[in-house]
């Protein structure tokens, strides 16, 4: 514990300030980076099933159930498409989690100062490379996280590096059906803080900083089937406007059909978006496989997206792992433990 807890000190302490501004850059840091994440409309922050909930912050990881290996491909609006690699492991120190993203948008005209449109032709890219700590104590989750980010425009890169850092807690309240598993988490997220993109023209633009509330319930579990409810609540930290608001639905059946609605605030104070998703679980030996697909419109542009995510949870050959922390938690890896 006091290892961890040190490790987001140092990374609190090193965090450089960014000034209050209207407009943000590197947005891709607000994606849902797996199609379950967004089937339940982005409402991942307090996930403890997998690694992808590092998207949104560190805290959830600290109680990583699985190993965990994913996957995701995603196609947004237009052209633009990103495909992002996360790993979580559970460890004597703390859960792991490391993360990959790549996105690009296509192919853009360059267009000078006085509008004409050159015939070259650039390609939008960003890379973002994660990774987090994350740890338990009792009920208390608390976590770190250090990205790096490089975004380019043709032969324009400009690179910087943000943090994330987080609490939250487990906790066991009543439910229906059976099972003793703490059927309520909740977390507290600051996420993308760090120095602006510097660009050559002498434009700094902020990072999208995000103060992030998220929980997740499950109301009712049996042997058959599983209802999970979850919700983000996201403010902008140095910029005003309104929260952004992430509910979602997942209904388990047979721990091997799974079927997601989510719903997603827009910022324009208008009506947001329903998103729909599914996926499919199976057990492989003593590790579980599971493929997982979302659907999303962007019905004001006339368009939709799609994600695809592929995602294992695995064992360490030997059996169990015990944690070095005071109250001894011990750790396995049975796929019974999976609700």
């Amino acid at each position: 514990m006091k290892y961890t807890l040190f490790v987001i000190l140092i990374l609190l302490h090193t965090l450089p300030a960014v000034p209050y501004a209207q407009t943000s850059g590197a947005n891709f840091l607000l994606f849902p980076v797996s199609a379950r994440a967004e089937g339940m409309g982005g409402a991942y922050g307090a996930e403890t099933e997998d690694a992808f909930s590092i998207g949104t912050g560190p805290a959830a990881l600290g109680a990583l159930k699985n190993n965990t290996i994913g996957l995701t491909y995603a196609s947004k609006l237009g052209n633009s498409e990103y495909q992002y690699f996360c790993l979580g492991q559970q460890t004597e120190v703390g859960n792991i989690g490391a993360a990959i993203l790549f996105s690009h948008y296509g192919k853009i005209n360059y267009i000078n100062a006085t509008g004409f449109i050159s015939e070259k032709i650039y390609t939008a890219k960003d890379f973002l490379a994660q990774v987090s700590i994350a740890n338990t104590y009792q009920w208390l989750l608390y976590g770190g996280s250090i990205q790096i980010i490089s975004r380019s425009l043709g032969e324009f890169t400009v690179n910087t590096v943000c943090l994330d850092a987080g609490i939250g807690g487990q906790f066991s309240i009543p439910g229906i059906g059976s099972g003793t598993e703490k059927r309520l988490v909740a977390t507290l997220n600051i996420a993308n803080l760090g120095d602006t993109l510097k660009f050559e023209s002498g434009k700094n633009i902020p990072l999208p900083s995000m103060l992030y509330l998220s929980a997740q319930y499950l109301p009712f579990v049996n042997d058959k089937h599983r209802v999970k409810i979850a919700f983000d609540i996201g403010q902008p930290v140095y910029r005003s406007g309104p929260p952004h608001i992430k509910t979602g639905l997942e209904y388990r059946i047979y721990k091997i059909f799974n079927l997601r609605a989510g719903y997603q605030s827009l910022n324009n104070g208008q009506a947001g978006t329903v998103i729909l998703g599914g996926g499919l679980e199976a057990p492989v030996r003593k590790n579980t496989f599971a493929i997982d697909y979302a659907w999303y419109p962007y019905s004001m542009l006339n368009d939709n997206g799609h994600s695809i995510s592929a995602l294992l949870r695995f064992k360490i050959s030997g059996s169990s792992l015990k944690k070095n922390t005071s109250n001894n938690t011990k750790l396995s890896y049975s796929h019974s433990d999976e609700l």
